[in-house]
């Protein structure tokens, strides 16, 4: 006992004791904490008490307790020193942990927009710093103006073409010289010399099939079967927005069409569905309310009519008048609301509507009178028009006489036209009246059956 006399100490209600047991074993887990200046000042003046061999127990005994031996004490020692080290360099600490901070987010960004060099994570957050590009997910709620519906499905549609045909495929291109000087310069290596009557019929497919193997695709064919589905798609987003769908459904719909497809690859079909997508149709809403000449040069007013079925029948009746219609020439509407053509010549033509490719029957009612004297003559003439640029230019179609009846009175002439064919896509197509003489000629019904 009197060799650890020195060691001995006397219990004191106030003190608070650390069984060094603990120390060796401890119960607890490692714990990061992040303190506040006033909260690191309580911390450091405490430390003061770990430097005194009273505070820490090595054995236990009714009236006394033993203070650490010598060799248990070098260990405290160091263990308290490695603690006040910790907060006296909280800073250094702190870099650390700032550090791993920023290497997580630049790995979280990197496999979040599926970037494969270390190079592409800066020059990304120099576009997020300017405002360029936001590392958030594209907004699938929004819906489309009602006017704006067509038009910004038509441009949805115009990005991904362009990226396609202006710059993929010239990027092709440019790859292939960049890869033929690689694959020269590999094959100078191999040989050990300078390269002689290398074929360049041989190398030009080699080096074509790797650029397909890259992209695993045509990009001839994929341009054809984006072209064909032209219509499809556009409709596709065209009729969910009619139907008060979002962006988001918009794009699941597109998706659908492009999944459908036997031409696109898998990797075809994965680089659409991320084209027709809210990103780009914010964009593409963005560039028609500016009104851009890209967005004006891309967009045809009628083009979703190609989206509606045609009407079955469609008739107009005046009044009122015009009712849709317009006036070509020399036109007016009555003072009964008749559609009423005075001079010579004069015409008027109906709204169109869309008329898709293949063979159609077209019956035309006309309801109509006039005061030309005597029967069987050509007052006036009716023929169907159509468009295959969305009414750029328009065409005519066979002309059908209205032929007089020598009265005043209403009368009712029809006309079927059998196998009216139109190309792919289709066309616009739309009526035409016009009068063949100075008589008046006055129209109060035309009514349109379509097959």
């Amino acid at each position: 006992m009197s060799d650890n006399s020195w060691r001995i100490k006397r219990y004191y209600g106030p003190r608070v004791l650390i069984d060094l047991a603990q120390l060796e074993t401890s119960p607890f887990q490692a714990l990061v904490l992040c303190l506040s200046g006033p909260e690191r000042s309580i911390v450091q003046n405490l430390m003061q008490y770990a430097h005194r061999r009273s505070t820490f127990v090595s054995e236990y005994h009714d009236d006394y307790y033993l203070a650490p031996s010598e060799e248990e004490w070098d260990d405290i020692d160091a263990l308290v020193a490695q603690l006040e080290d910790k907060l006296m360099n909280c800073e250094e600490f702190t870099q650390m942990l700032e550090d791993i901070l920023t290497a997580a987010e630049c790995a979280c960004e990197a496999a979040s927009a599926g970037y494969t060099e270390p190079y592409l994570v800066n020059y990304y957050r120099d576009l997020v710093d300017d405002g360029t590009v936001v590392y958030e997910l594209p907004d699938g709620t929004p819906t489309v103006v009602e006017d704006d519906r067509c038009a910004v499905a038509q441009l949805v549609w115009a990005y991904q073409y362009e990226f396609l045909v202006e710059t993929l495929q010239p990027l092709q291109e440019f790859l292939h010289t960049v890869l033929l000087a690689a694959v020269l310069g590999l094959i100078g290596t191999a040989i050990g010399g300078p390269i002689v009557g290398l074929s360049a019929a041989s190398v030009s497919a080699f080096i074509t099939a790797l650029l397909k193997m890259g992209v695993d695709s045509d990009l001839e064919n994929v341009e054809n079967e984006l072209l064909s589905l032209k219509e499809a798609l556009v409709c596709a987003m065209y009729e969910e927005w009619v139907d008060g769908g979002t962006y988001a459904d918009a794009a699941a719909a597109a998706a659908d069409v492009i999944n459908a497809s036997e031409v696109f690859s898998p990797i075809d079909k994965a680089l659409f569905r991320r084209g027709f997508a809210p990103t780009f149709m914010a964009l593409a809403q963005e560039a028609w309310d500016e009104q851009t000449a890209w967005a004006t040069g891309n967009v045809y007013e009628a083009y979703c009519l190609a989206c509606e079925e045609p009407p079955e029948p469609w008739e107009y009746t005046f009044p009122p008048c015009p009712n849709g219609w317009e006036f070509v020439q020399d036109c007016a509407c009555g003072g009964t609301g008749i559609l009423e053509m005075m001079g010579n010549p004069s015409a008027a033509q109906s709204p169109y509507w869309w008329a898709t490719a293949g063979k159609h029957d077209l019956t035309v009612r006309v309801r109509w009178r006039d005061n030309y004297p005597s029967p069987g003559a050509a007052i006036a003439l009716v023929r169907y028009r159509y468009s295959y640029n969305y009414g750029e230019t328009w065409i005519f179609g066979n002309p059908q006489n209205i032929l007089t009846h020598g009265d005043t009175d209403w009368h009712e002439q029809e006309f079927v036209l059998v196998n009216l064919t139109f190309d792919e896509p289709g066309a616009l197509i739309r009526w035409y009246i016009g009068k063949t003489n100075d008589y008046s000629f006055e129209c109060n019904r035309v009514q349109l059956e379509w097959v």
